[in-house]
């Protein structure tokens, strides 16, 4: 996958695998979706690139390879059912200090390094402290605090923040895809969602909905909010984990409906301190299992 965006981070990185000053450890962090992974393997591409001109060329056999995560020399540790255990980070260790199988680089990743346990961050941790010769190893991770301090302090960190909204929409352009502007509106800065939305356009109407939800819960007089809670509990599904994720998104589509609030013109932070106070305290809520209905009236409630 081509990576769009993240020039910054892209230019260092060339420059410092040029200049032979790459870090043992890197440490990729931003919101989900924004290109972490993607970036991880356009390095391991440009390290081990067999093109003639500029690298990474994207068209070679090792390029293609790590596009499609099969190349022998590149070793993924990635979660399984929502974590990463001591074993499977022992058997990835355990590769890292193998010889390399085409006498060049090997790339270690970590994929949401952030739900490492423990026990695997400390089997990780001498890999990642001393890597074996023209070995680099790159972690991904949604924040930076949430790997342990023991694995981030040994890494250099490269932040990446959202994706301007015109750059996804030229990369989408670029490939042909319809409706480009709107998808990319709608992607929040992730191209890797706007990518999603492309592939299936269901998810993005679902969007258009949780957005719809969202600047309903926002706006109009209280009672009216306050029906609006009424209706998106009445159409709540009956898993749990099915309605912690629609709660989920409905927030996350409020905070974003707030902030299109005080980007307005007379707009005034003041007005929406006790909104934005809400919003940081849902988290809490939610992990105190406080229901979903109060979450959300707590929302509606916290302004006029």
């Amino acid at each position: 996958m081509e990576l769009i965006g993240h020039n910054a981070a892209r230019v260092l990185l060339d420059r410092l695998a040029a200049d032979g000053g790459l870090a043992h450890a890197y440490l990729f962090a931003g919101p989900p979706h924004v290109g972490k992974t993607t970036l991880a393997r356009w390095l391991a591409q440009r390290l081990l690139c067999t093109g003639d001109a500029v690298r990474p060329c994207g068209a070679c056999t090792v390029c293609a390879h790590i596009a499609s995560g099969v190349h022998a020399d590149v070793r993924v540790l990635a979660p399984e059912e929502g974590t990463i255990g001591v074993d499977a980070a022992r058997v990835w260790t355990d590769t890292l200090v193998q010889s390399s199988l085409f006498a060049g680089w090997k790339i270690g990743m970590v994929e949401a390094a952030e739900v490492m346990t423990e026990s695997a961050a400390n089997a990780c941790l001498k890999a990642i402290e001393e890597p074996t010769p023209r070995t680099v190893i790159i972690l991904t991770a949604s924040r930076a605090r949430g790997v342990l301090p023991t694995i981030a302090s040994r890494c250099a960190i490269v932040r990446l923040g959202a994706v301007p909204e015109a750059v996804i929409a030229s990369a989408l352009e670029a490939r042909g895809i319809a409706d480009a502007a709107i998808i990319a509106a709608l992607a929040d800065g992730a191209p890797g969602r706007a990518l999603a939305y492309a592939e299936d356009a269901t998810r993005m109407d679902v969007v258009r909905a949780y957005r719809t939800t969202g600047d309903a819960l926002a706006t109009g007089s209280i009672a009216a909010r306050l029906r609006s809670v009424e209706k998106i509990v009445s159409a709540f599904p009956k898993d749990r984990a099915a309605v912690r994720a629609e709660v989920d998104e409905i927030v996350k589509a409020f905070e974003r409906a707030v902030q299109q609030r005080l980007r307005a013109p007379h707009e005034h932070l003041a007005h929406w301190q006790d909104v934005l106070h809400a919003l940081a305290r849902v988290p809490r809520l939610r992990d105190a299992n406080v229901a979903p209905r109060l979450i959300l009236e707590s929302l509606v409630l916290a302004h006029p």
